[in-house]
């Protein structure tokens, strides 16, 4: 489990990609403060306080910390982002046609967690954002997200916003499913997802909850929404650092589930 785990947070870049072209419209949408994120047609401006995560074991929880520091992240669509004094600055406009991908790979992607896939024009081309990866010996990635435990119910969350940009208006579809392997059960919530011509916010939300028998069961719903979460950089040793408490396994189920 911590193998597999390690090796998604060391492609943190990719959270939320697999779902970010979902959306799930039977579910009350989450009423939360907007991003800092601004979207305007072909142009993404990505801002804000960028923090630290780690585990505070005593309290079974995960403390966040202002970074205070200067980093160079790595290119995304020609671009290049910065952080000066903990804050993040980065601009990006139109993908270039050479980047851009078919949106026929990722609804094959799709069919995996959910049930008849449909998508309503199969010429239309996209282009991810799911973070950024950091060059940095001490960090590997940059992702607008939140994770939070609750130890008195057993449960974990995982937000993450990601973007996409998509050449023409384009609609995707999908059946729930409900995926179960050993002792965890994933329900992925039926998709209806509208994408407009530019960039699209894509917010999705892993719920995770941990049974007396050692079970793991997670939702993951999805919603088009720019909401406010975190900009959190990502430690290269975050999983050496948790404890093997049940709490802590829970959570790795949580953010493991939320990038399928």
């Amino acid at each position: 489990m911590k193998n597999f785990v390690k090796k998604f947070l060391l492609i943190a870049v990719v959270i939320g990609l697999i779902f970010s072209i979902m959306n799930c419209k039977n579910n009350e949408e989450p009423q939360e403060p907007k991003s800092p994120n601004k979207i305007k047609g072909d142009t993404l401006t990505l801002t804000g306080q960028v923090q630290t995560m780690e585990p505070e074991m005593s309290g079974f929880s995960l403390n966040y910390k202002n970074f205070t520091g200067d980093l160079n992240l790595a290119d995304i669509n020609g671009k290049t982002g910065t952080i000066k004094k903990g804050k993040l600055s980065f601009v990006t406009e139109k993908p270039d046609a050479a980047s851009l991908m078919e949106i026929n790979d990722y609804v094959n992607e799709l069919e995996v967690s959910y049930d008849s896939v449909t998508v309503s024009n199969s010429e239309a081309k996209v282009y991810l954002f799911g973070g950024f990866e950091v060059n940095d010996e001490d960090f590997t990635s940059l992702v607008y997200s939140d994770i939070n435990l609750n130890f008195l119910s057993l449960a974990a969350t995982a937000e993450t916003v990601s973007y996409i940009w998509a050449d023409r208006a384009v609609r995707i579809t999908g059946n729930e499913k409900k995926i179960i392997e050993d002792n965890v059960t994933i329900t992925n919530k039926k998709l209806d997802v509208s994408l407009k011509p530019g960039w699209n916010p894509l917010y999705a939300k892993a719920k995770g909850t941990m049974g007396f028998n050692g079970s793991f069961s997670v939702t993951n719903t999805l919603y088009v929404q720019n909401l406010k979460l975190r900009w959190v950089l990502y430690s290269k040793d975050i999983l050496d650092e948790l404890p093997d408490y049940p709490i802590f396994n829970l959570l790795e189920v949580v953010k493991t589930a939320s990038a399928r």
